[in-house]
């Protein structure tokens, strides 16, 4: 049915349930359903090696936990009907924005597999609110949950807020600034799950960059492709500067930097970098900061699925990530 009388015919059955019927079973596929359902009455069946396993989501809360209560109340909230597709999948992968989402397929072509072959499923969850879904799936709390195959793909995102100034925030910082100045308070984002999902042996794993030298998705992406032309892309202000940099990439980082602007967020970079003399970090945060994320991310999207075929005859350079490649890896095994 067209998912407008999906909607009218749940409609249907909620209002008439309570009063002519006791119970009502729909099997379906559809993720219009599920987004539309509450928790409490799915039912996930899921096939692991040949057996049906029978999963409860509504029943993994503990309705006395106010932490598990709200979590409970935020998925229900945002399962919509891209999110439902978690349901659906065989494996997972949870990511914080649409940057990933939309690179992660063509990240795994480039590694010669395939995500919908494998019945993987790419999660947009729009920022970094994983500990609420992750109880969905998380068996060794709750014998209710789903078992399946989840990666989890976040930043560290480090941040600094100025010290002894009252109603100071956390903002965003670079990682070669953290613990530089003792006039600021410094901090990554939360490691908590990420030191809790480690175990690779178990059914949910949490990747993401090396602590101290991480910071986002794009800049991890130009750190490990700093002469990637192709990366720079119609999207990105000052592009010409990007193209500068790479194209003299074999110069020392005090001429290379002659070449950067004199605006006060470059002169930050510089001076940030002016013991380190990372010409790849340099590249990597002018192009954080140059970057318009969603619309930057499809345009790149386009070029690396045009170029996969260059990839595989090794006439064209590009590297993935290395915690994503690994996140990649680890979902495709089994």
């Amino acid at each position: 049915m067209h998912p407008t009388m999906q909607y009218r015919f749940l409609k249907f059955l909620n209002e008439n349930v309570k009063s002519n019927v006791r119970q009502i079973f729909i099997s379906t596929h559809s993720p219009n359903i599920t987004a539309a359902s509450k928790l409490d009455n799915l039912i996930v069946l899921n096939k692991e090696n040949e057996k049906i396993e029978i999963a409860y989501p509504g029943h993994v809360f503990d309705m006395d936990d106010k932490k598990d209560k709200a979590s409970k109340a935020y998925i229900e909230r945002y399962l919509d009907v891209t999110k439902s597709d978690m349901l659906f999948a065989k494996k997972i992968i949870l990511v914080e924005g649409i940057s990933e989402q939309l690179l992660l397929p063509i990240f795994t072509n480039y590694l010669k597999g395939d995500l919908i072959d494998s019945h993987v499923a790419v999660i947009n969850i729009g920022g970094r609110y994983f500990s609420h879904f992750l109880k969905l799936f998380d068996r060794d709390k709750s014998q209710f949950a789903i078992n399946k195959r989840v990666a989890v793909i976040t930043d560290l995102d480090p941040v600094r807020k100025e010290m002894g100034v009252k109603g100071a925030r956390f903002n965003s910082c670079y990682p070669f600034e953290l613990n530089r100045d003792s006039n600021y308070e410094y901090k990554t984002a939360s490691n908590a799950i990420t030191d809790y999902y480690s175990d690779k042996e178990k059914n949910i794993c949490v990747f993401t960059q090396p602590k101290n030298t991480g910071c986002t998705f794009e800049y991890e992406l130009l750190l490990h492709n700093s002469a990637c032309k192709e990366l720079i892309v119609p999207s990105i202000v000052n592009g010409d500067v990007m193209e500068m940099l790479m194209e003299n990439y074999s110069k020392g980082f005090d001429e290379l930097v002659s070449y950067v602007g004199d605006s006060k967020e470059c002169i930050r970079i510089i001076d940030g970098l002016k013991e380190s003399k990372s010409k790849d970090q340099l590249i990597a945060a002018l192009y954080l900061d140059f970057v318009s994320k969603a619309e930057s991310a499809q345009e790149i999207a386009e070029i690396l699925n045009d170029k996969i075929i260059d990839y595989q005859k090794g006439l064209f350079a590009f590297s993935i990530p290395p915690y994503i490649k690994e996140a990649i890896k680890w979902i495709q095994m089994k």
